[in-house]
Formats: C-alpha cells, sequence, structure tokens
C-alpha cells in the first residue's frame, strides 16, 4: 500500500529530520515544505536528504501564517506534487507531528479501511482562543505584496484588536475582523 506524507514545516530540524527519517521508505513517501521565514532548514534538511529517492521537497516556498491562506495554497502545492504518483493514501501533518503507532500498525489499519477518509473537526467554540488574537491580515490573495515593515504593524494591529476584544465573529481569506459589541 503507498502513502504519500504531506508535510508542512517551520522548524526544528533534528524533529523534522527524525519524523521524515521514521516515515521514508519505499511505500512511505515524504513530499515537504519547508517555510520560506526558514531557509537555515530548507538547506539543513534538502542536504541530509538529497540521497533519498523517497523525499521530495517542494522548491516554490512561500511564507506560511497560522489559520490563514497561504496554509491552503501549500496544501494545493502539495497535492499537486504528490497526485501523479497514484498514492493509496495521503497524510497531511506538520514538522511537529510524532508518531504514536508503528508504520506497519498504521497501513493494517489503513488496509482495514480503503476507501475510507478521516478528518478530524473541532468544535469552535471550545478553540476558539486559538482563532480570538490570530493575525487580522496574516495572508491575503497578494500575500507577496507585503513588505516586512507592514507585516509588522499589522502584528502590533492584531495584538491591540486582540486587547479590546471579547470575541471573534467573522472570517475570511484569513482576515478576523472583531466585533465587541456582538460579544456573548
Amino acid at each position: 500500500m503507498k502513502q504519500a506524507f504531506l508535510i508542512v514545516a517551520h522548524k526544528n530540524f533534528e524533529q523534522t529530520k527524525q519524523l521524515i527519517e521514521f516515515i521514508a521508505d519505499e511505500d512511505h513517501h515524504v513530499y515537504i515544505h519547508i517555510d520560506q521565514k526558514n531557509d537555515g532548514l530548507f538547506n539543513q534538511l534538502k542536504q541530509y536528504f538529497q540521497s533519498f529517492n523517497t523525499v521530495f521537497f517542494l522548491e516554490q516556498r512561500m511564507s506560511i501564517n497560522w489559520g490563514g491562506l497561504s496554509q491552503v495554497l501549500v496544501t494545493i502545492q502539495l497535492l499537486k506534487q504528490a497526485s501523479n504518483r497514484g498514492y493509496d493514501f495521503y497524510h497531511l501533518i506538520s514538522g511537529q507531528d510524532l508518531f504514536i503507532k508503528t508504520k506497519k500498525e498504521v497501513s493494517s489499519f489503513l488496509k482495514k479501511n480503503k476507501g475510507r477518509q478521516f478528518l478530524e473537526t473541532l468544535d469552535i467554540e471550545e478553540n476558539l482562543w486559538r482563532i480570538k488574537g490570530y493575525y487580522l491580515f496574516s495572508d491575503s490573495i497578494k500575500y507577496d505584496c507585503y513588505t516586512e515593515s507592514f507585516r509588522k504593524e499589522i502584528g502590533i494591529i492584531n495584538r491591540k484588536l486582540a486587547e479590546v476584544s471579547d470575541i471573534v465573529v467573522e472570517c475570511s481569506y484569513g482576515n478576523i475582523i472583531y466585533h465587541k459589541d456582538r460579544a456573548r
């Protein structure tokens, strides 16, 4: 059973290296995107895995912002790169993930459940704290036009809005709009 592991990573060379080493073999291929903000990690991992024929790096890198459109775009890039090989299963994970089961146990479970998909969803009310202070204008459809100073200014605005806001009520394209008057 062929499986593709699509990894989005941004830090921790040793942890990411160990994760890839654990996964990569003839039946388990790794496709990895390293955040554009960490050239050191990208260069270290690419050099380390250069002789592996089961590890593939996205060369077209982008700056990833948590909860932003960039996360969706990089996921699509990874799927496009992996989709021409006809895998039985695709796993989207981060470079910070660790396995709690062996590859053999995971593969056995997936063989028993061939044709099924497994997705996790979370209740937004229980996880509102994760969304509340995150990134007004973190991404935009034209995110490449943002300058570093503009991003810093937006970060200041985000923190100020989070301080005065009680609830997030609207999100679109990674932009969070706060409405204190609608708070519970």
